[in-house]
C-alpha cells in the first residue's frame, strides 16, 4: 500500500509539470508560439522585399520578441525544476 501511494504521488507531481510544460510549449496560442509565427512571418517579409527598411525593422522587432520569450520560457522552465 505504501508503495503504491508513493507511486500516485509521483505520477500527480509528474501530471503538474506536464500541465504546466504543454502550457508552455503546447498551446497554439502561447507566447512563444506567437512570437514564433511572428518572426518567421517577418523573415518571409525581408525575403519578399530584401531592400525595405519597414521589413528589416520589424524582423529585428520580431526578433527581439522572440529572444525575450525564450528568455521567459527557459526561467519558467528552471522555476519548473524539483
Amino acid at each position: 500500500m505504501i508503495q503504491n501511494q508513493g507511486q500516485l504521488s509521483n505520477y500527480e507531481t509528474y501530471a503538474q509539470y506536464a500541465t504546466q510544460l504543454n502550457s508552455l510549449l503546447g498551446s497554439q496560442n502561447s507566447s512563444l508560439a506567437t512570437a514564433v509565427s511572428s518572426f518567421f512571418s517577418d523573415v518571409q517579409g525581408v525575403a519578399n522585399d530584401p531592400t525595405s527598411t519597414t521589413a528589416r525593422q520589424a524582423l529585428l522587432s520580431a526578433g527581439s520578441s522572440l529572444t525575450e520569450q525564450f528568455g521567459s520560457g527557459s526561467q519558467t522552465l528552471q522555476d519548473l525544476a524539483p
